[in-house]
């Protein structure tokens, strides 16, 4: 944890942003010497958010959770769009491409998936928190709202697996 006063933070502010972003640094800021606020990561905003809000986080019904299981077990990283998902996300994606009338949803969840490949951080890709290290968007439908649950991979943080693409159970 480092210390800065408020007034050497606006001319490095892109800095400080960066060091809590990617190294998890947090920066205590200071004003006249005492501590005035904290630049944390969005990330641990959200876990210390769900921490002390546990009605935050969401479990999510044992259906869902045992496709997230499956698609954790039995990994296909060399898929076409969605990239990086799991067989149950996979399948409605392409379920999607060929039922008529879903360009709209298409270009939606699209979308969603080019936020989350671009920057996971991204507050719109971290709408939802779900135990175990989940992630969920929420896509909305004329007829339904769909959910994308996604996780960072165990291996390489960089890189993001969808797990689960379907019905909101919440809805």
């Amino acid at each position: 944890m480092s210390e800065m006063p408020i007034s050497d933070a606006r001319e490095h502010l892109a800095e400080v942003v960066g060091r809590a972003r990617y190294g998890g640094e947090e920066t205590v800021l200071t004003h006249y010497g005492s501590p005035a606020a904290v630049v944390i990561s969005f990330e641990m905003y959200q876990r210390l958010r769900n921490a002390a809000d546990d009605e935050a986080e969401y479990e999510l019904p044992p259906e869902i959770m045992a496709q997230v299981d499956e698609a954790r077990r039995h990994p296909e990283r060399d898929q076409p769009r969605p990239r990086r998902a799991g067989r149950q996300a996979f399948e409605v994606y392409s379920h999607l491409e060929k039922a008529p009338g879903t360009a709209q949803l298409l270009d939606a969840i699209d979308d969603a998936l080019d936020i989350l490949e671009a920057d996971p951080g991204d507050a719109r890709a971290r709408r939802r928190s779900f135990a175990g290290g989940l992630w969920g968007i929420t896509i909305r439908d004329r007829s339904d709202d769909w959910l994308i649950i996604w996780e960072h991979d165990q291996d390489d943080a960089g890189i993001v697996r969808v797990r689960y693409l379907g019905a909101d159970p919440f809805d």
